[in-house]
């Protein structure tokens, strides 16, 4: 009876730590303020961009998106899904291309985007 009784606790840790591991690799949206960032400063982006995208309809399309540009160094992205727009921060220049070939690998459809 007791080894059952561990094999099911160590069965439950095991779980726990799988979902500690694979929460926190969504959560991915660090913006420059982590070590692995280093030089990276949020504040100090030269381009701007508001990026129109049609398909974002929840939270976890909103992370999505957030998570694919905030993986490429130097960007710092936040989704308004009220407007279904990206907005993108960046310390180096996008292309067109590049902005939309990143939304639609996502499955969304990119409509347009602005420069500032």
């Amino acid at each position: 009876m007791n080894v059952f009784l561990y094999v099911v606790i160590a069965a439950l840790v095991l779980l726990a730590i799988v979902y500690v591991v694979i929460s926190l690799k969504k959560k991915s949206a660090c913006n420059g303020q982590c070590s692995c960032c280093s030089g990276c400063e949020p504040d100090k982006f030269d381009f701007i961009y508001t990026v129109n995208i049609e398909g974002m309809s929840c939270e976890h399309c909103k992370a999505r998106v957030e998570n694919a540009f905030n993986e490429i160094a130097g960007c710092s992205a936040e989704v308004n899904l009220e407007e279904n727009r990206l907005y993108l921060q960046s310390t180096h220049k996008f292309t067109e291309d590049e902005i939309k070939k990143v939304v639609e690998n996502l499955g969304f459809t990119y409509v347009s985007y602005t420069e500032k």
